[in-house]
């Protein structure tokens, strides 16, 4: 919800879409990926259950409706807005049942040359179709995902790649997540507005480098879950998530002790306080171009320094405890220490922001005169 591009200059402030798109994210789209293959897995689970002639005959009824924008209108099921959810479910359902009715059918050698002729006259199209229309809406047949074109260039690359590689669903899961992220979606698309002014060629080479680099972190993400240290922390994990409710709590409170924990929770309501109480109103604004309401500018754009300071009052509040063997003696003086800390730094803006005098500057004037003979 804090790197949603909406939390950015455009409102300076998290809107209330952004809450509601990670507290819903099904029913708001959110996470179209995802959430298609959540329900893709639904609709497979129930296409199993059909005979093989129905299975065949549900997969060429995917493949008739992605084919179906391309002659009638572009978004047609909306699959350009929020539908397009509903999109990458029949897509995940064509790639688990597509390979065994179809992929059989052609040789790799076929298959490539399907996918090339697929890729050439789609990228024909996208070419020569701006010049027979009068507005946008003839090429968006063509420059969309939603594309029977470009989805039969993706399933050759997927074929082929199943034939000579062999690809974990770890990688596949860690890849969805991270090519979600709304922050790399919204840098994307700023340098698509700005950089390559909508050229088609130029956002499909930027867009592939995004793929290749998001594969490349999901697999070493995959490799770093397999590590020993990590496996042992992940059985942790499930045997904790395992246990009852109450056992869970008497654990918590015998490895993390309600008092450390009330300590993290007041030195990172100190760091919060301390940096709210340098600001003089509501608004502030880093530059120019930027208009921030205090709380979304701070939480959402100084997160990593308030916990910064609020490591360094937790470890102050623990060495004061270990010198005196006092709880509440720590966590006052540490409160009186920061009280003081930001008074002075109050005085201190104060004394800069403060007017120069018309009689201080003559002053100053003469000084500068007098030193510089």
């Amino acid at each position: 919800m804090l790197c949603v591009h909406n939390a950015s200059a455009a409102y300076g402030y998290i809107p209330t879409s952004a809450a509601l798109d990670s507290l819903l994210p099904v029913l708001r789209s959110s996470y179209p990926l995802i959430t298609g293959t959540l329900i893709g897995l639904l609709i497979s689970r129930i296409i199993s259950e059909l005979p093989r002639d129905w299975q065949k005959r549900a997969i060429y009824l995917i493949i008739v409706l992605i084919a179906l924008p391309l002659f009638a209108k572009p978004n047609v099921f909306g699959w350009a807005d929020r539908g397009i959810s509903l999109f990458y479910a029949l897509l995940f359902v064509l790639g688990q049942y597509g390979f065994k009715f179809l992929a059989a059918k052609f040789s790799s050698r076929s298959w490539l040359l399907i996918g090339l002729i697929a890729y050439i006259v789609n990228c024909g199209l996208q070419f020569i179709m701006p010049s027979f229309s009068t507005d946008s809406s003839v090429i968006q047949r063509y420059a969309t995902p939603a594309n029977i074109l470009s989805v039969i260039c993706a399933f050759t690359i997927v074929l082929l790649t199943k034939r000579f590689l062999s690809i974990s669903s770890g990688l596949l899961i860690s890849y969805l997540v991270l090519i979600e992220n709304s922050a790399v979606i919204a840098w994307l698309t700023g340098v698509t507005d700005t950089k390559i002014g909508h050229s088609s060629f130029r956002t499909g080479i930027l867009a592939i480098i995004a793929i290749a680099a998001t594969i490349v972190l999901a697999w070493m993400w995959t490799k770093l879950s397999k590590l020993a240290i990590v496996q042992r922390y992940v059985q942790r994990i499930d045997r904790f998530s395992k246990q009852s409710f109450d056992k869970q709590i008497a654990l918590l409170k015998k490895k993390l002790p309600l008092t450390t924990l009330s300590q993290l929770l007041f030195a990172y309501l100190i760091a919060f306080i301390s940096l709210l109480a340098m600001n003089d109103g509501w608004r502030i604004k880093p530059n120019a171009n930027l208009n921030y309401n205090v709380f979304a500018y701070l939480l959402g754009q100084r997160q990593l320094i308030i916990l910064l300071n609020a490591l360094f009052i937790f470890a102050t509040i623990k060495f004061i405890q270990a010198i005196t063997r006092r709880f509440w003696f720590s966590l006052s003086l540490t409160l009186l220490l920061n009280i003081i800390l930001i008074i002075a730094n109050r005085e201190k803006i104060a004394a800069r922001a403060e007017p120069v005098l018309p009689a201080d500057l003559a002053m100053l004037k003469k000084t500068t005169f007098r030193y510089g003979q």
